[in-house]
């Protein structure tokens, strides 16, 4: 912007501006606007621009570059890998993991470096609790950004790391067939609660000819369940040019005509699904038990 320091801080004072760190600021109604995930990429470009040596971002940080589904919350600092022994520390802006990479593991974005997309979750699912690690692990599969023998060859080049058998275990549980991380998150709790595993992605025949796919059907029990949330009503991606009353009366459609080709229908918002209680109670009314 060609002002000084003490111009800029005067304008973050004032509440015009937003300092994103020393030296680099964002009008403020702009950063506002950003999503978490988008504000945390300013601060890898910021922390970026004021290194002497370009870093490599990490953990949480390469998987927002990346845009891996993150739940339970995001860090405030930027997280940085250095090589052992560095002697580089963390601050107050920045987290540095020590540990090795892989000439594999670095790719060269146009301002700044990144571990690898494979080399990401790795990271991801050794450091983040095993719901988040689904999560992140189920939407990148899903995006084709990795595929499971990359996992597989990331873990490996790692080796020994803390957290390796977590990553493992996240590896072997996730499916690339999860299309949202509320599908993720069901799958996780049918885990941790007993039930069983359903079937992703099965298909009926179509209303007006074609197909449809269900988010999960319990196969054993002729149970279809469908994850929900208002975001198919409210997000232009989702309407597709159709009116909020248009896509629920689609959907309305939908589900009438999948009640009839199975015993019962069970819909889940992600609050049935985070909380526990409402997942537990519909699919017991839906007569799926849990493993005693």
């Amino acid at each position: 912007m060609g002002d000084s320091e003490r111009a800029l801080s005067r304008g973050a004072s004032a509440g015009d501006l937003a300092r994103v760190r020393r030296g680099s600021y964002l009008d403020s109604v702009a950063w506002r606007g950003l999503s978490l995930e988008d504000q945390h990429f300013i601060k890898m470009i910021a922390t970026a621009a004021a290194a002497v040596r370009s870093p490599v971002f990490s953990h949480e940080s390469a998987a927002v570059a990346w845009r891996f589904p993150i739940v339970e919350g995001l860090p405030s600092r930027t997280q940085i890998t250095v090589p052992p022994g560095s002697g580089l520390r963390s601050n107050r802006l920045v987290v540095r993991h020590e540990a090795p990479l892989d000439r594999l593991d670095v790719i060269d974005a146009e301002s700044i470096r990144l571990t690898s997309p494979s080399r990401t979750l790795v990271d991801f699912m050794a450091t983040r609790s095993f719901l988040s690690a689904v999560c992140g692990a189920e939407g990148a599969l899903r995006s084709g950004l990795v595929v499971p023998e990359h996992v597989e060859e990331a873990i490996a080049r790692r080796r020994p790391f803390r957290g390796s058998r977590r990553a493992e275990a996240v590896a072997r549980f996730a499916s690339g067939l999860s299309a949202s991380p509320n599908e993720s998150l069901c799958r996780v709790r049918f885990h941790q609660l007993g039930f069983p595993q359903p079937t992703q992605q099965k298909e009926y025949p179509g209303l007006r000819g074609g197909h449809l796919e269900v988010d999960f059907y319990f196969d054993e029990f002729d149970v279809i369940c469908e994850t929900d949330g208002r975001v198919k009503y409210e997000d232009e991606r989702y309407l597709a040019g159709r009116t909020p009353q248009q896509a629920l009366w689609e959907e309305k459609e939908r589900e009438d005509h999948l009640r009839s080709m199975c015993r019962d229908f069970v819909r889940l918002t992600w609050n049935d699904a985070w909380h526990r209680t409402g997942l537990i109670a519909k699919l017991a009314r839906a007569g799926i038990p849990r493993r005693p």
